[in-house]
């Protein structure tokens, strides 16, 4: 009984903590859907701008070094890595590896500065964007805790929309190590795994 008092402490505990941190909510395009067809001339630096953020510049975060608590084991050839959310690809993404719909797990990324302005900030593509079938079919992120360099900062409030949204991040949150840690999610139709296709900043 004393355990499971404990448990239960916990859980209140926690819920109790994710109400304290400020919610920021995304900004979409406002379409539900959306099909990225043939990938187009990459730029530079991050995403493709006819993919992503047009008239932008665009940076991710460099692939070693972001890591995840887990990960999805490969299906044949398909990978489901934690660099795919950087490889300016909409259409891979890193599913996480729990058997159920993947809540507490997360993406680190270390040294990572984001490029604020005054439309923009940290950019998510949220589920599986490969199709519409397949984000439809799996699980995608409704809310991240942030944590930066090991404290709590903020809750993200992602939408149910396929393409990009965007949270604009106060400056003095702009820089270091990042946690984002999936506290809810939108249940897919077909499977519990949830997936992120992409996490960058845009300024410009």
């Amino acid at each position: 009984m004393k355990n499971v008092m404990t448990i239960l402490g916990a859980i209140l505990l926690t819920s109790f903590s994710y109400g304290q941190l400020p919610s920021i909510k995304a900004k979409t395009n406002g379409e539900k859907f959306v099909t990225w067809g043939v990938r187009p001339v990459e730029s530079e630096d991050g995403p493709a701008d006819q993919w992503t953020m047009p008239n932008q510049m665009c940076e991710g975060p460099e692939s070693m070094k972001v890591k995840a608590s887990k990960t999805l084991l490969s299906q044949g050839k398909t990978k489901y890595i934690a660099s795919y959310v950087c490889d300016d690809d909409p259409r891979t993404a890193w599913v996480e590896g729990n058997v159920d719909y993947g809540v507490g797990e997360f993406l680190e990324i270390k040294d990572w500065q984001i490029m604020n302005s005054s439309t923009s900030g940290i950019s998510i593509l949220n589920g599986y964007q490969s199709s519409k079938t397949a984000w439809q079919d799996n699980s995608r992120v409704k809310k991240f805790k942030v944590s930066l360099n090991g404290k709590d900062i903020c809750i993200l409030e992602l939408a149910d929309v396929m393409g990009v949204q965007t949270f604009k991040i106060p400056e003095k949150w702009s820089k270091g190590n990042f946690r984002f840690t999936i506290v809810e999610v939108y249940n897919g139709a077909k499977y519990k795994d949830t997936a992120i296709s992409g996490i960058f900043s845009c300024g410009g």
